[in-house]
């Protein structure tokens, strides 16, 4: 399933240009009158770490992440849209357990805590809220749009996807014997990413991207406020979407 999803991902992205249609949807072949379209749907996405590939033996190496939601993509300039979303993302992840049990010393009369660091694995499940902005450029949309070849902004794209994620469920329940309380306030994370869209009909595209960036969570452990900065990490992503005309 992994080797699968990276090998559509990284076909999509590279091979997505050579079975590009030819597209029509401007009346103008003046330079300056080439404009990206300015487009609202629904998305679906599916994305995965590349990571867990190289290292399968990750806790998360079968998770699976997707989000359903509404987005608006506005032009801002006539190679440049600035998209809005919101909607739902989750995903379903082994994670694993550990068997913790207190022992006491008998020389210094202190109990404490150990874990013969075997874990047991359970699939676990999350669901959430997502919101973002995501500033994109279409770098080659005025060449393509010579060739007409710009159908829903069909093409490759550089972007800054800034997404806001806060968890609503949660099925992953820490087995720790010691008190320990985390409330998460939500995650951030910015991801500069490279992509190609390419249209199917005149209301479907499909887009292929991979990004790299990092994140940052905050919320409150036992009681006192903390935030976290999280290691960079890769994304491989596919997205279907479907536009309201």
């Amino acid at each position: 399933m992994n080797k699968l999803i990276l090998s559509i991902t990284v076909t999509f992205i590279v091979l997505g240009s050579v079975f590009a249609q030819k597209e029509v949807y401007f009346n103008s072949s003046n330079p300056e009158d080439l404009k990206v379209e300015s487009l609202k749907g629904v998305e679906l996405q599916v994305s995965y770490d590349p990571m867990d590939i190289i290292d399968p033996s990750r806790y998360n190496s079968q998770e699976i992440p997707y989000y359903l939601g509404f987005f608006y993509e506005k032009r801002i300039a006539s190679t440049m849209t600035l998209g809005y979303s919101a909607g739902l993302f989750g995903s379903r992840t082994k994670m694993p357990k550990y068997n913790y049990t207190y022992e006491y010393d008998s020389i210094s009369g202190n109990t404490f805590i150990s874990s013969n660091g075997v874990a047991t694995y359970k699939q676990e499940y999350k669901l959430g809220l997502r919101i973002g902005i995501e500033p994109r450029w279409y770098w080659n949309f005025k060449k393509r749009a010579e060739q007409n070849k710009v159908r829903l902004n069909s093409g490759w794209f550089l972007s800054m996807p800034l997404n806001y994620e806060y968890v609503i469920y949660n099925s992953y329940k820490p087995n720790y014997l010691f008190s320990y309380s985390y409330q998460s306030y939500g995650y951030l994370t910015l991801k500069p990413t490279i992509g190609y869209r390419q249209s199917i009909t005149k209301n479907i595209f499909l887009e292929g991207s991979f990004g790299y960036g990092m994140g940052l969570s905050a919320g409150s452990v036992n009681g006192n406020f903390a935030t976290y900065f999280s290691h960079t990490e890769p994304e491989l992503k596919i997205k279907a979407a479907y536009i309201f005309k």
